[in-house]
């Protein structure tokens, strides 16, 4: 029998005390609390976006009515939504659990946002055996094609491209040796291509250049793409990440290949069919550096004096931080446009260390650039070490660098990584207000470059 599908209320709907997540469990409030414990962190999670984005209108509950009581529906798929939207009604309910730290700050994100759904949209079965035919459809993977087909590395990363993100050069690159014909296989590990292609002397081997942005190649065409269809086959076998892991490492492995030279009097871009092209008439590799040039160049505008103005970043800095996606980072960047430094200094040294981090570990995801481990593990100084490889990699201005260089290997200076540390952890440093604005300028070209800034 098909399922009836019905708006039911949220004091309808009962937890599985037999969800295949838990154990058995006696009644609903053991059944909240086993998921709050197995969850830990992820329901919290779960709870923040639905404040943010809205409840899902796709994600349909799965319920069968409570035996003996038509108006209770027990939920077969939806627990954890269910739990999270009882958490956003109560946050109390996370007393006495390992997540009762969170409760003060789902208060303050309810407050600010109580629309939260009293109702939500419901397939209700029979019984329990008529809805196991969905409920094994959606969780048992993709069943030769008969189930719920995740996205691969690369179709993620092509949603987020096309979502109006930076282009991503390593998709780009794999759609247009697609296109030559070269067979990638479904579960070809991106990030190992990502990895090999960091290195600039693995580049210079295989006749890639690196400039603003975009990978353009010096070889022929006929030789670029049988050297990578050959890398791209080596990298697909499994254990092919330890052939890789450093540079010398990836050095031997393009040695393997039998690579010809480059050639100084060609350059040209592997761009995919259908591909949007940044001039019509950039054929010629003068026009291309012209191109290039233009990408690299900022438009120069005027600066306020660190002296004339009493905020930490000028009126004529503006950029675009998206409050959905990075809701905390706008926001901070909203409080120090607006903060005096002169007054308060000490919470813009705070804010803007943050601010500082923050931006710098979204801009590493964002871009896709190897990380030794967890980005979130790392320390300060060795993400924006990371940030100035990449950066000098990308053909970025030596000299709009320089602030990047004084923060990391001047421990003295201002703008240093010991005096950011410094204003956050050492009780005897007081930030003051003027250095504060020339760190700030110092690091503005990295802001510009990370936040694409708005002229």
């Amino acid at each position: 029998m098909r399922p009836n599908q019905k708006s039911l209320s949220l004091q309808s709907l009962k937890l599985d005390l037999h969800n295949p997540r838990l154990d058995i469990q006696k009644d609903d409030n053991a059944a909240l609390s086993a998921i709050i414990a197995q969850q830990s962190e992820k329901i919290i999670y779960l709870a923040e976006e639905i404040v943010k984005q809205g409840f899902m209108a796709d994600s349909l509950f799965y319920v069968m009515p409570v035996q003996g009581n038509n108006s209770q529906y027990t939920v077969l798929d939806g627990n954890r939504r269910l739990t999270a939207l009882r958490i956003l009604q109560n946050p109390d309910l996370l007393a006495g659990t390992k997540l009762k730290n969170k409760i003060n700050s789902l208060k303050k994100i309810i407050k600010k946002d109580t629309n939260l759904p009293s109702h939500v949209d419901c397939l209700v079965f029979p019984s329990r055996k008529e809805a196991t035919l969905y409920l094994e459809k959606k969780h048992s993977g993709p069943d030769k094609g008969r189930g719920v087909v995740p996205w691969r590395s690369i179709e993620k990363r092509r949603f987020k491209e096309r979502q109006g993100n930076t282009p991503d050069r390593i998709v780009n690159l794999l759609d247009f040796l697609q296109d030559a014909k070269v067979p990638i296989p479904d579960n070809f590990p991106i990030t190992n291509l990502e990895r090999l292609l960091s290195s600039p002397d693995v580049r210079k081997k295989l006749g890639v250049q690196l400039k603003g942005g975009r990978f353009f190649c010096a070889i022929e065409k006929e030789d670029f793409v049988r050297n990578m269809a050959q890398i791209i086959n080596e990298l697909a076998q499994k254990g092919a990440v330890n052939r890789i892991r450093t540079v010398p490492d990836r050095v031997a492995f393009v040695d393997t290949l039998n690579l010809p030279p480059e050639r100084p009097d060609i350059l040209w871009e592997p761009r995919p069919t259908g591909a949007s092209t940044p001039s019509a008439n950039a054929s010629s590799s003068s026009q291309k550096d012209t191109l290039i040039q233009e990408t690299l160049s900022a438009p120069k505008r005027q600066q306020t004096s660190t002296q004339d103005r009493k905020f930490l970043i000028a009126k004529e800095t503006k950029y675009n931080i998206q409050s959905s996606a990075n809701p905390r980072l706008n926001n901070i960047y909203r409080e120090l446009k607006k903060l005096d430094i002169s007054l308060f200094p000490n919470a813009g040294a705070v804010l803007f260390r943050v601010f500082l981090e923050l931006s710098i570990e979204i801009f590493i995801q964002d871009k896709h650039i190897p990380t030794p481990r967890n980005c979130k593990d790392m320390k300060l100084i060795e993400k924006l070490n990371i940030i100035r490889s990449y950066l000098k990699d990308e053909g970025f201005d030596e000299r709009k660098l320089k602030g990047i260089d004084v923060a990391i290997s001047n421990k003295d200076n201002i703008s240093s990584i010991n005096t950011f540390n410094a204003y956050v952890h050492n009780s005897s440093f007081s930030p003051d207000p003027q250095s504060l604005k020339t760190a700030w300028d110092n690091l503005l070209p990295l802001f510009d470059t990370i936040w694409q800034k708005d002229n």
